[in-house]
């Protein structure tokens, strides 16, 4: 457990306490000290991950089972699977979602948005993550394709800005945008690191629009 650094770095207590009250009865009645371990983890880990402006680029990053000289996570783990889903993100077991989920949670301003598990329910980041792994494997030319959508706010939690004089993406580009990342122009190696595949592919719609 992490102490208060200041108003935007809170303790990690109120986000382990708020993850084990989400428990079911049943979940609790078979909780054991492992569990809440990996709570404890991941809730250090996120804060840490969330302690720097920017993304961890793929060649800095530790791995996940990472630990510094003090046998603590080191800055910059990500968090795996289960450390996900304990902290109530429900992200499909998939590398690429896990990866993804990762580096949206790092592109976070702060700890402090996502301080708590009500905080993590709001950002809705697995669930749009899920998404748009599902519009990316999609096959547009089947009639099985599963009908995904992805709006310009959620892309932005992405880290693909809509606006401003920076937005990768903008009213105009977005459909060019989604209509090619559904046709596959996108690898499903997603990842919010300018300069990804995603905002690669982004940034060229706009140039097309």
């Amino acid at each position: 457990m992490l102490p208060q650094l200041d108003g935007s770095t809170p303790a990690t207590t109120q986000l382990v306490q708020g993850a084990l009250r989400d428990l079911s009865d049943d979940a609790l009645s078979h909780l054991y000290l492992a569990q809440v371990q990996t709570m404890s983890t991941a809730a250090y880990k996120l804060r840490a991950l969330t302690a720097t402006n920017g993304v961890v680029a793929d060649a800095t990053r530790p791995g996940a089972a990472a630990l510094n000289a003090e046998g603590l996570p080191q800055n910059g783990a990500p968090l795996t699977y289960d450390e996900l889903r304990a902290l109530r993100m429900p992200v499909d077991n998939q590398p690429a979602n896990i990866k993804l989920l990762n580096e949206a949670l790092d592109s976070q301003a702060n700890f402090g948005v996502v301080s708590t598990i009500e905080r993590i329910s709001s950002l809705n980041l697995a669930d749009i993550v899920n998404r748009v792994m599902k519009l990316a494997a999609a096959d547009p030319t089947t009639a099985a394709a599963p009908a995904v959508n992805v709006t310009q706010d959620e892309w932005k939690k992405l880290g693909i800005t809509t606006s401003g004089a920076d937005a990768v993406l903008d009213a105009t580009s977005f459909s060019a945008f989604v209509a090619a990342l559904n046709a596959k122009a996108v690898l499903l190696g997603v990842s919010v690191m300018p300069p990804s595949p995603t905002q690669a592919l982004a940034t060229a719609s706009t140039t097309r629009a």
